[in-house]
């Protein structure tokens, strides 16, 4: 029986269409099980895996395929500036051994749901060089009636005004408060932040969706040394989910690069929120029909019936 997913006749150069990055901190069967769909898929490509040892240890050797780990790995923590760290770590390793001319990075929650032959396709055929869910960071946002993310756009970019931007200043009090519940201002004035945050007229701050396809000249623009990106690391370090706004606002800022918003992961988001639903198979055909290259959130069980239902279905096309 062929597989549909193959992309062994296809006209490719030497060097891989697609690359991948995984973030890992689990256990190992959730990562063989998406590593082999990949292989199956993509016929072995390159991949390259942050994989928090910290959190579980794994034996790498129960992998399949030509896997490249970022030695030695990183702590990581949800929601922390680690994650960013460990995405450009792994991304390193990807491109210094392996070159891809596209990368994408999922977790170990995500899985294919559409054919290699049709992602790699679609990837070389349109003109963008990322595909990337980004809106900028504003403290007065327009009133967009949509749901990011979970929440009312306005208010979800108000509080990512608040989260990035915004400086919160705790004071000194008489009375021996908690940490947590000790008074403080919060400076929200662009013209008061200017000394302390990277963000002007001409970088600005953006913020969406964490997990994103582009090519190799993205790659080079996040892995180099310039110092706006070098000022977004360290004003970011303290900062909550700093993986949801590093990489929009390098990116944006470089007005050349052609962003499509749609970062084509399909995920399903209840009001407020604070993680997108796990998906189930009766999810599936708004999976399949989304023509999104990726899903997630899936269980990391290994016996997922919506999992075996996708293998089942790609393998057939």
């Amino acid at each position: 029986m062929s597989n549909g997913l193959s992309i062994d006749d296809c006209d490719f150069s030497m060097r891989a269409p697609l690359g991948f990055i995984i973030l890992s901190h689990t256990q190992l069967e959730p990562l063989k099980r998406l590593t082999r769909a990949l292989n199956r898929a993509y016929n072995d490509p390159p991949i390259a895996i942050h994989h928090d040892f910290s959190q579980s240890r794994i034996d790498i050797g129960r992998l399949p395929g030509d896997i490249r780990f970022v030695n030695p790995s990183l702590i990581t923590r949800w929601g922390d500036i680690s994650l960013v760290h460990a995405t450009l770590a792994a991304l390193r390793e990807l491109y210094d051994h392996y070159d891809p001319e596209w990368f994408t990075i999922l977790s170990t929650a995500d899985y294919p749901t559409m054919p290699a032959r049709q992602v790699i396709s679609e990837l070389q055929k349109n003109e963008f060089d990322a595909y990337l869910d980004y809106v900028p960071v504003e403290r007065f946002p327009a009133n967009v009636e949509i749901i990011r993310l979970g929440r009312p756009q306005p208010e979800w970019q108000r509080n990512a005004y608040d989260r990035y931007v915004a400086k919160t200043i705790k004071l000194p009090s008489a009375i021996s408060w908690p940490a947590r519940n000790r008074p403080q201002i919060v400076i929200r004035s662009s013209f008061l932040l200017a000394p302390f945050v990277p963000y002007s007229r001409i970088w600005k701050c953006y913020a969406g969706d964490f997990w994103f396809t582009a090519n190799r000249t993205v790659a080079k623009i996040l892995l180099s040394d310039i110092a706006p990106v070098k000022k977004t690391l360290r004003h970011l370090r303290k900062r909550f989910a700093a993986d949801e706004t590093f990489h929009h606002t390098v990116l944006a800022n470089h007005t050349a690069l052609r962003i499509c918003t749609d970062n084509k992961r399909y995920t399903k988001w209840l009001l407020r929120a604070r993680n997108p639903k796990v998906l189930e198979i009766t999810d599936l055909p708004d999976i399949l029909h989304s023509k999104c290259h990726f899903a997630r959130k899936f269980s990391g069980d290994s016996n997922s019936t919506v999992l075996d239902e996708l293998d089942r279905l790609l393998d057939h096309q």
